[in-house]
């Protein structure tokens, strides 16, 4: 699982991977405020008050049960839906990204019904490239042969620019 932003940058992209099988990617456009609940969740950052996601577990908990799993059950009308799954076969409608935000809490699988997967993923191909040294590597490629960068590897990019002086680069020659 990963967070990203779509080509146009214009919106939170959170990205699924399929574990089991070809591979595939599942990009699901969320807002920005569902975007930093998952990051917050991600990066294992508690804050001194429950955000959503914890009072559920709590309140759940405080009532005698547990959240067993979360699942990916529908692509209606471009909107993912997704259920929590209660011991004692019970299941509750929620939307896609408090159910992740959940399971990442609760270090819970994510399940995605093979027919959203169908609808929604895209397949990844590796290929090897060889750069002006002329070595090669191996990059990631969706069905349209377009590169797909990693969301964990941009911002990792991001955090050393953020902290980067000219002196951390070497100079021409």
């Amino acid at each position: 699982m990963a967070l990203g932003v779509d080509p146009q940058g214009s919106r939170p992209l959170l990205v699924l991977q399929e574990t089991d099988g070809p591979g595939r990617v599942l990009p699901i456009a969320v807002g920005i405020p569902e975007a930093q609940a998952v990051e917050l969740e991600r990066s294992g950052a508690r804050p001194e008050r429950p955000q959503t996601h914890a009072l559920i577990c709590n309140v759940v908990e405080a009532l005698g049960h547990r959240i067993e799993g979360v699942r990916i059950t529908e692509l209606r009308d471009g909107i993912y839906h997704a259920e929590l799954r209660l011991d004692g076969g019970v299941t509750v409608s929620s939307r896609l990204t408090d159910a992740v935000t959940l399971a990442l809490h609760l270090e819970l699988p994510i399940l995605v019904e093979e027919d959203v997967l169908a609808a929604g993923a895209t397949e990844l191909t590796v290929v090897n490239v060889e750069d002006d040294q002329e070595e090669e590597h191996e990059i990631a490629v969706d069905e349209s042969g377009e590169p797909v960068v990693d969301p964990d590897e941009v911002e990792a990019f991001r955090k050393f620019l953020d902290q980067a002086s000219p002196e951390d680069f070497d100079k021409p020659s």
